[in-house]
């Protein structure tokens, strides 16, 4: 055999500079890239800036929502009562059942006319949005006396 046999030698590659080489940070099994680690926190930050954003938002969605069922829940009590009374029943009849519904913070109005009575609820918003905002609900409903009905 002769020298050299079975033995590999590697070229290194040039260029206009000298040598290539490579950077530690690149390296085999170091995992990473140069600039890479200054990266590593900024998911970290983007999240926490994000959270809050999304929880007001959310928080925002969940109030409307209830600010709709409130809303709903006063033209509900409103024509319920206003129906109470066309049959006859008591305004102190009335304003429970608008109570039963809309809440026990609810203000029932009753107007009685020649031929129509008028119910309004009125409801503090839920919530924030009623708290802060010191918004008011309110329902209405009209109706006639029902034959044979006293009133």
């Amino acid at each position: 055999m002769s020298a050299g046999h079975g033995v590999v030698r590697r070229k290194e590659s040039t260029s206009r500079r000298g040598p290539m080489r490579r950077s530690r940070s690149a390296a085999p099994g170091h995992g990473t890239t140069r600039g890479h680690d200054d990266d590593l926190g900024a998911v970290t930050a983007e999240f926490a800036v994000i959270m809050p954003v999304i929880a007001v938002v959310v928080s925002l969605v969940i109030g409307v929502a209830a600010v709709g069922t409130t809303t709903v829940r006063t033209e509900e009590a409103a024509r319920l009562a206003a129906r109470s009374l066309a049959r006859g029943d008591s305004e102190a009849e009335a304003r429970r059942i608008a109570r039963d519904i809309a809440g026990r913070h609810a203000v029932v109005g009753i107007l009685h006319g020649d031929r129509l009575i008028r119910v309004t609820v009125a409801s503090p918003a839920p919530g924030p949005i009623g708290e802060w905002g010191g918004i008011v609900l309110t329902g209405q409903a009209e109706t006639g006396p029902e034959p044979g009905a006293s009133t």
